[in-house]
């Protein structure tokens, strides 16, 4: 009987180094199949409710409505009556530029407010910001409240448009900044003899950049970095007396692809809330989705058109639901 032949030392040696890695192949497959999926951080809600571009597909039926912007801490404030309220008195603003402002509380202490300029299809202006605390910037004095006193700071920003903005449009925004002139005036402040602190430059906004699109019931306000292929259209639904505002993207060489509906009345969508419109009376706001169907369109066009639908929470955030 012939003997086995036996093998050699370094053939023994690439044998083991063999299996060694096939051990390890397999490790790391039972590994990756047994990995827990990450757990999102605290309660945050997911980043977005649209689906991705590899998972085409209409959104969801439920919607996270929560008024919730880039910032947790940020609150966009109701603008009611003239006035802004504050834990310590409330502030005064002229009535006839209420559809153009929005007034962002972005910290507490000091209590700080950021007056920004929304118009019609231009980027949110930041106008000046009010502190009301200890130690603000632009102190011009401090009013005496149950709390003690109060000292209050102004800081005003340089407003520089481009050749696009019309003179409308620059005298309506520089009217609007002025207006903080009738606020502080409103205020009976001692020790007034602080100047506001002028900036040549708004610093990077802590509120999403906007774009404001008007309609007879409020608002609406989306981001500006998609504004450029951004289409509205608003329409009376005569069948069930509600007024939508359709959101579609366009991009160059293609048919406008629908994204989402506001939806204001009972016309047909998914509640979102309801909103006091313009004559204080409540409206009921819905949303409308449409699953995105971009044939022919290449992957970064696509990803433009996705991106441009999961924007609706930006829009929702900012509405002033009820």
């Amino acid at each position: 009987m012939r003997k086995p032949k036996r093998i050699g030392g370094a053939a023994k040696v690439i044998l083991i180094a063999a299996a060694v890695i096939l051990l390890l192949e397999l490790v790391l497959v039972i590994w990756l199949e047994r990995k827990p999926d990450p757990k999102p951080e605290g309660n945050k809600p997911p980043a977005s409710t649209a689906k991705s571009p590899e998972s085409p597909g209409k959104l969801p039926d439920s919607f996270e409505t929560d008024r919730v912007v880039s910032d947790s801490s940020v609150e966009i404030l109701a603008f009611e009556g003239g006035q802004i309220q504050t834990p310590y008195f409330p502030l005064y603003y002229p009535e006839g530029f209420s559809d153009l402002l929005a007034v962002a509380k972005t910290g507490e202490k000091p209590f700080t407010l950021e007056f920004y300029a929304m118009l019609e299809g231009r980027p949110e202006q930041r106008l000046f910001d009010i502190r009301l605390g200890e130690d603000v910037p632009g102190n011009i004095g401090s009013v005496k409240t149950e709390a003690g006193k109060i000292a209050v700071g102004i800081t005003f920003y340089r407003f520089s448009p481009d050749s696009s903005w019309t003179e409308d449009e620059i005298n309506t925004v520089l009217a609007m900044q002025e207006a903080a002139n009738d606020t502080i005036g409103q205020l009976s402040l001692e020790e007034s003899s602080g100047q506001p602190d002028f900036r040549e430059t708004a610093p990077e906004s802590s509120v999403i950049n906007m774009v404001s699109i008007q309609t007879p019931f409020c608002t609406l306000r989306y981001p500006v970095r998609l504004a450029t292929h951004l289409v509205t259209q608003q329409a009376e639904e005569q069948e069930t007396d509600a007024y939508s505002v359709q959101f579609s993207c366009k991009l160059a060489g293609k048919d406008s692809c629908p994204l989402f509906a506001i939806v204001f009345g009972d016309g047909q969508g998914t509640p979102l809330g309801t909103i006091s419109d313009r004559n204080g009376d409540p409206v009921s706001v819905k949303i409308r989705h449409w699953e995105l169907k971009p044939e022919g369109w290449s992957e970064e066009e696509k990803l433009i058109a996705y991106t441009m639908q999961e924007a609706v929470n930006d829009l929702i955030g900012q509405l002033p639901l009820e």
